[in-house]
């Protein structure tokens, strides 16, 4: 109804609000007829009678109060030390939200109007949608916490759900056509949640999703195998379908964690487990995984130490020139010597220096020791090639890529010898300028590039002729099923030595075991070869002595 001016100040001088909003510290009131602020307020002495009062004031990013988060009571009361904690956070929680949600508004106008200049006739409000659905990190870690510092906190799950090839969308079909995916894939994930539930994307390819009072194990197996399967199904993103493999970690907290930190974590633990599986998988945190994890750290931590010591080294395997099966060259392979035991085979440790984000700097230092043994004592005189290995690791990180020409530039090869870097196939998915600027840049050095493991990425072949390449090395894989009565791969071996000749490329075959293989592929155009029938990986000195009785006059 309609109040003159002077009766809407007074309303708004005599709420508790306007008392609260004033101050930057929460405004209790145990009792407001005992207080001589309040004792003849008209919302106290007459309806709705209020006794009690805590109000919180809501302060904005800039310094301005835009409001109050209040608490009342019509009966005098009291407020703990925790209760007044929590309330603190839950306003500023608040604030959060208010500024975000302003913000995404801003956002979600500035996009609609891209995509209404770019698509003028398409209405797509998925991405809105999922805007409003999915909260920002920092409201879902407050939220947990929130429940977990109650006096009573409640029983709840948390899911951890890693999108295995999201990334591999994005760099084949595009960072847009990667969003559509992730797109499409939540709007399906909020319809097989409950309504209760909450998601947040804490990467780009992981999402968390937090399941309020659902603590039974099989409740929550029934609730992630679901998600799996709708991947497993698979999405259409244009022409394409496409099936988005998951892997799931999950954690229950009953009143055994005491904040959102240590619950993710845990469940991230649980994820990395699933993922340590082919296909979609689901884990719960257990001791076992939890054990597991400590051993990871452990390797990871002796790894760090060992490259930082120098101690990792580089043994060394023939390449054969299959048309007369000399010596040309040598693959520069990673060894960890162990005290006491036979050295750890990449395998045994790469998965963690991958995990603990090493893999650059082991690559580096391969190729310092190697270039080292090298110009020490060259295995041969005459021509050579030093082939080493480049992780997507390094070519994705600037600085290793400036360090590793910086090594070669401080380097003087032996006269005739030359530096190969074998790429692996995956790592044509990353950012393709800086990775074909540094490639260019080896070339102009007089690098050879091979691209490594071919046949078992994902790499398209517009990609391939995209880069400048010298030779392409078949994946062992191919090679040992040569003639083989069950899925032989003759015809693929010789479809990639034509596609090569095409091209202009040399090609490598690796894990060549047999005479009869190596024949069979020289007579396809192979023209180098590696394996156990020439030669396994050996420690320099073994190396040189194999290189000299294999390269000695006759």
């Amino acid at each position: 109804h309609v109040r003159s001016r002077r009766q809407r100040q007074m309303c708004i001088r005599d709420r508790f609000c306007s008392h609260a909003i004033l101050q930057r510290t929460p405004l209790i009131v145990p009792d407001a007829l005992k207080d001589p602020r309040f004792a003849d307020n008209p919302l106290v002495v007459a309806p709705p009678h209020i006794r009690f009062y805590a109000g919180f004031p809501l302060i904005s990013a800039n310094g301005l109060a835009v409001g109050t988060l209040c608490v009342i009571d019509f009966k005098p009361n009291a407020i703990s030390d925790g209760q007044c904690t929590l309330l603190q956070r839950l306003a500023r929680q608040v604030v959060r939200q208010m500024e975000l949600s302003r913000q995404a508004g801003s956002l979600r106008q500035a996009e609609a109007e891209l995509s209404q200049q770019a698509c003028p006739d398409r209405a797509d409000g998925m991405e809105a949608a999922l805007a409003e659905r999915f909260l920002p990190k920092a409201v879902f870690d407050d939220t947990i916490d929130l429940m977990l510092e109650l006096p009573a906190p409640p029983s709840f799950s948390l899911l951890n759900i890693k999108l295995r090839d999201l990334g591999r969308v994005a760099a084949t079909l595009g960072h847009r056509a990667g969003e559509q995916l992730f797109q499409q894939w939540g709007q399906g994930l909020l319809e097989l949640l409950p309504a209760t539930a909450s998601c947040c994307r804490s990467s780009e390819s992981e999402v968390l999703v937090l399941l309020p009072h659902l603590s039974q194990r099989d409740t929550v197996l029934s609730i992630a195998e679901a998600v799996i399967a709708f991947g497993e199904r698979g999405l259409h993103l244009d022409t394409h379908r496409i099936c988005v493999p998951m892997a799931i970690g999950a954690a229950i907290s009953m009143g055994n964690y005491k904040d959102s930190a240590s619950l993710e974590a845990d469940s991230r633990l649980a994820q990395q487990a699933a993922r340590a599986n082919s296909g979609g998988q689901v884990r719960f945190i257990d001791l076992l995984t939890r054990v597991s994890a400590m051993r990871q750290m452990s390797v990871e931590a002796d790894l760090r130490q060992a490259i930082a010591e120098q101690r990792l080294e580089p043994w060394a395997q023939p390449i054969v020139r299959l048309e007369d099966g000399h010596w040309c060259g040598m693959e520069m392979l990673v060894r960890w010597p162990q005290p006491g035991n036979t050295p750890l085979q990449p395998a045994d440790f790469l998965p963690a220096a991958e995990r603990a984000g090493l893999l650059a700097e082991i690559d580096l230092l391969m190729l310092e020791r190697s270039l080292q043994l090298l110009g020490s004592q060259p295995p041969w005189v005459g021509e050579g090639l030093l082939s080493v290995n480049l992780s997507s690791a390094l070519l994705s990180h600037g600085e290793a890529r400036r360090t590793w020409l910086q090594l070669l530039e401080n380097t003087q090869l032996p006269p005739g010898w030359r530096i190969q870097a074998e790429i692996v196939e995956d790592a044509l998915q990353l950012d393709m300028d800086p990775i074909e600027a540094f490639i260019g840049e080896l070339i102009r050095r007089g690098v050879r590039v091979a691209l490594d493991d071919f046949g078992t990425g994902y790499s398209s072949l517009s990609r391939l002729h995209y880069f400048s390449m010298h030779m392409l090395k078949v994946d062992r894989s191919f090679v040992t099923r040569i003639n083989s009565h069950q899925h032989s791969s003759n015809t693929l071996l010789e479809m990639m030595a034509r596609m090569a000749e095409t091209l202009g490329m040399e090609l490598t075959a690796e894990g060549i075991e047999t005479a009869e293989q190596a024949d069979w592929l020289r007579r396809q155009g192979y023209n180098h070869g590696q394996g156990y029938v020439f030669g396994r990986p050996m420690p320099w000195p073994e190396f040189l002595e194999a290189a000299r009785l294999a390269t000695k006059a006759p």
